[in-house]
């Protein structure tokens, strides 16, 4: 995102004499952080205006103004996608973000790698769903709907236009949705 662009408007200069000269400050354009608008979206493509593989700070710095200073934890992968690298796992409210390493040391840089979201609606006001999300299916339901999704159903979820959905035993429950590389062992 970049900032506003900022219009200079010129003031008025009084009629002065031949021989008299006036001058003007010169306009200052706004050198703040560009906001981020709410809902922030969550997608198979990224979280708002963050990709896949955004920089760790980056989005860090642009979604903490407006969802809050998250909670953090840190962790070496153990499974699939993150088999092999060090995570930084942001939780901002039903919203967690997990950043990777390339490899399992700490101090390597991390990009945004997955997102996981406990709700039980398509958006808090903060935090939305993108409309692909097939939220609020069954597990019958996403079966039927997707049906090459399979492979995850032995733990009650299903893959569907890019997210991993488990959906809730009891109807009432969050649905957990997540989008990017696993995190967790299948």
């Amino acid at each position: 995102m970049s900032p506003p662009a900022v219009t200079a408007q010129p003031s008025p200069t009084p009629a002065a004499p031949a021989t008299s000269t006036t001058s003007q400050p010169a306009p200052t354009a706004s050198t703040s952080q560009p906001t981020t608008a709410l809902p922030i979206v969550a997608s198979n493509k990224g979280v708002g205006a963050f990709k896949f593989g955004a920089a760790e700070s980056a989005v860090l710095a642009g979604l903490t103004p407006a969802l809050g200073k998250p909670k953090t934890r840190t962790s070496a992968g153990g499974c699939e996608g993150a088999g092999g690298s060090y995570n930084l796992y942001a939780t901002f409210g039903s919203l967690e973000l997990r950043f990777a390493a390339k490899d399992l040391k700490a101090s390597s840089p991390r990009v945004l790698a997955s997102w996981t979201i406990r709700t039980t609606k398509a958006s808090d006001g903060k935090i939305a769903l993108a409309s692909n999300v097939p939220f609020g299916l069954t597990l019958a339901q996403l079966q039927a709907k997707y049906p090459g999704g399979g492979g995850l159903e032995h733990m009650g979820a299903w893959a569907a236009n890019g997210y991993v959905i488990i959906p809730p035993e009891t109807a009432g429950q969050p649905t957990l949705i997540t989008a990017g590389d696993l995190d967790w062992c299948t």
